[in-house]
Order: C-alpha cells, then structure tokens, then sequence
C-alpha cells in the first residue's frame, strides 16, 4: 500500500463495565514525528492526512516502526492471500524480543497538535492465528505517556471491546456490538471518529459502515497526570499487534498472532464517514470463483472491475425500473459499476431472488450511489435480506452525498432454501441500488 499524506456513547453501550489496576503497558517515549511539505504535497484529498495501501512508494513514510527489523516474520508486504491487491502482514510471536520496552509488532504515527482526528483501516484476522486466549491481545491504540493507554481496541477470548480511562489505574470496557463473538476470515471495515477530551470527550466507532459505539465522555489524560517530559499531550496512534502478557518470557494460551491491515488512514477534523471508510470491505478467505460469490451488475450488463471480478448482467429481480446515467461517481474505483441502477416504478416495491448453491451463511454487500438528487431527504426508503428489515428510512445522500458510491455490508444472513430474498420499500420517492454482491461465509 501507499503511503500518502493529505491537507464514541450511551445509545450503543451495552455492558459497560470499570476495571482497574491492571499491568501497566509501559513504552519508551519517541520523538515527535512530524510532516514535512513533501509528505502533504503527496496528497488526494483535503480531509486525508495519511493512508498506507502497501502498494509502492516508500512504506510508512513519517511513521515510526516497532517490529523487530531483524526478523522478517514481524512484518511483511505481502500478496493479499483472501482477495487481490497487496497489504500488510503482522506477526508476533511468544518468545520475540521487546520493543520498546513490550512484546509487540506495531508501527506509531506522528503526534498530533488537534484533538479532533478521524482514524480507518481494514484488518483480516485469519481464523488459523486467532484462536481464543484469556490473555487480551492490542490490535490498535492511542498512547499517551509512559503508561496504560487511554483508549485501545482489545480482543480477549475470542470477543472485542473498545478499553478507554480517564485514568491509568481504571478503565471502562465498551463491547463493540454485532461483533462478538469475532468474526474471523472476513476482511473487516473499522471507522473511529475521536475527539480527545480528559472530560468531554467523543468516541465514535463504525464497523463495515455501521456505527457500534458512541461513547460521550473522557477518552485520555489530564496533562497534570502525565510523566514529567511526556511530549503525548494528544494521544498518539499505534497500530498492528501487541501482547503485554508476553513479555519477559511469560505464556499464555496461544503462541502467535497473525493479522492483516489494509487501506490505512487518518483524517483532519473535516474529514467524514465517506472519506475515510476503506474500500477493500468485507470478503471471506474463499477464492473469488462462482461457487462462492455472486455478483450481479444491477441494470446493467456483464462487467469485470478493477479486481478482475466478473460481474453479471442484472437478473433475478421482480419489478423496478433499470436506467443509466454518466455520472462523475467519486469513492470507486470501479465508477461504471455504480452508473446503471434499478429503481422502484412510482414508489412501488421491488426485490431480488439470488439464487445460492448451497444452504449456510451468506454475506451481502448492497452498492448504492445518489445519481439524481442534490440533497438529503429526498429519497428515503427501506431494505430487507431474508425478511429481515436492514435498513430503514435509509437516504444515501445523508449519508454520502450526491455521486458518490457508499456500500453497506450484512454479515450472517441465512439461507435454507437456495434463494436469498432482497426487498426494497420506498418511504419518499423511489429505492433505488446499483450492485449486489453475495459471498458465501
């Protein structure tokens, strides 16, 4: 991936619990890091500040690396093994040397001087490597000072959570809904939205475009509790695999992690959901054949992307009106895929019966872009997979603006019968879609 650089509560918290005292995750304090002008001439967006897509250029420009440099299984740029494109590779293992002063395998960004940033990234966590441990394993986080982090996206015994303290010695955990037990072998689309606050901070947190927390409230440390010389002011973003419970050679149920990220990214205090939302989405670790996957071009005809996927021309569908229109279409790659559509006749209903080769898990990704209208609430409706109402009062433009592609992904969604059924509602003029994609878990 590339490395370019450009100029969360109480409705979602189920079981938020306060620990304390737990072994303190100590690291040496880094220099600042800083942008130079090259680094932000590099940019493709206003909003981005920074994104890795590990495929050329200088890999992690203006970050810092804390794997060892000396064994190549710590980190690697490798040929997606679930999917296409490259990405990056973590690995850490029970026995490996320290760094910085814990058993970790991560790269550091720069410090920054606003408390309000926008963080992204897809991570892979391929079943083989993540069987349950007791013991809790870091997969990304914010550090401030020789201490526990004030916030930190944990896994423990097979379920996640979101670990955020005001103070070192306590913690609130948040478990992140819709995601436990945790889904393996599926790449994974993780959003936060942060604004730090020792008092009044905002913690907001979308997994494959779905918000699962919205935390209100101190996500870091006063400064007058930080180490004298402590440069964190801001806490400073970490990410990749850290497992304190291996340090100084103790054990724990497991003896290596591996992981995957792509499309890593950090956005300004303008950046939003669309800009930051990666791409690459939700896949399973089976080959792209058509056993596995069915991809359908919603009123349009037959067409590879830029994966080389193929997808088929529209069919399965009962009502609705096809058309095209040749739209900039921003967010894509693939911008032709999103110009032919379906869209309900008169605010009727219409739907898709895919056929599917074999009863079991299914996930299904909708494909939407707005291609008419200029401002939100002007087209409003619902969705439902297998009965099951996904979307409601849904308006693309709220959330995307107009032209400009956005994807919603459903995990889980059971078909017995050989056909799975997607139905669309129309509340203000007329449901519309673009592509339907259907992956086998």
């Amino acid at each position: 991936m590339n490395l370019l650089f450009r100029g969360i509560l109480a409705p979602f918290l189920v079981g938020a619990i306060v620990f304390s005292c737990e072994q303190k995750e100590l690291e040496e304090i880094a220099p600042n890091n800083t942008l130079s002008l090259e680094d932000t001439k590099l940019a493709t967006s206003a909003n981005i500040m920074y994104e890795e897509t590990f495929e050329g250029g200088t890999l992690w420009k203006g970050a810092r690396t804390q794997y060892e440099v000396n064994q190549p299984h710590s980190f690697k740029v490798v040929a997606n093994p679930y999917g296409t494109g490259k990405v990056g590779r973590f690995e850490l293992r029970q026995g490996d040397a320290k760094q910085n002063n814990g058993t970790r395998s991560e790269v550091q960004y720069p410090i920054q001087s606003v408390k309000d940033r926008w963080f992204a990234f897809s991570v892979y966590l391929p079943s083989e490597y993540w069987q349950n441990d007791r013991k809790q394993d870091i997969i990304t986080q914010w550090h401030q000072g020789p201490t526990n982090p004030p916030m930190s996206l944990r896994i423990i015994n097979g379920r996640m959570f979101l670990d955020v303290r005001r103070f070192a010695g306590s913690s609130i955990k948040l478990p992140v809904e819709g995601w436990n037990p945790l889904p393996k072998d599926h790449w994974v689309n993780i959003v936060f939205h942060i604004v730090f606050d020792h008092h009044a901070g905002v913690t907001d947190m979308w997994v494959n475009g779905e918000k699962k927390l919205a935390y209100r409230g101190g996500n870091c440390f006063a400064e007058k509790d930080l180490a004298r010389g402590t440069t964190e002011i801001i806490p400073r973003w970490k990410l990749g695999i850290y497992k304190s419970d291996w340090n100084n050679g103790k054990t724990t149920d497991t003896k290596k992690r591996v992981l995957y990220f792509d499309e890593i990214r950090m956005g300004n205090e303008r950046a939003t959901l669309a800009d930051m939302t990666p791409r690459r989405g939700t896949g399973t670790s089976s080959p792209t054949t058509s056993s596995s996957m069915l991809l359908t071009n919603v009123g349009g005809k037959q067409h590879t992307d830029s994966q080389s996927r193929n997808w088929s021309a529209d069919g399965g569908f009962t009502g609705g009106v096809v058309a095209e229109k040749s739209i900039s279409v921003s967010g894509t790659r693939d911008a032709n895929l999103y110009r032919s559509y379906r869209y309900a006749s008169s605010g009727r209903t219409f739907g898709y019966r895919m056929p599917v080769k074999s009863s079991g898990l299914y996930t299904v990704k909708l494909h939407f872009v707005e291609p008419y209208f200029k401002a939100s609430n002007a087209r409003v409706f619902d969705v439902s997979v297998q009965g099951k109402r996904v979307l409601s009062s849904y308006d693309i433009h709220r959330e995307a603006g107009f032209g400009r592609a956005v994807v919603k992904t459903f995990t889980g969604v059971s078909v017995t019968n050989g056909t799975l059924n997607i139905d669309f509602a129309s509340l203000k003029n007329n449901a519309i879609i673009s592509a339907i994609e259907v992956i086998k878990q």
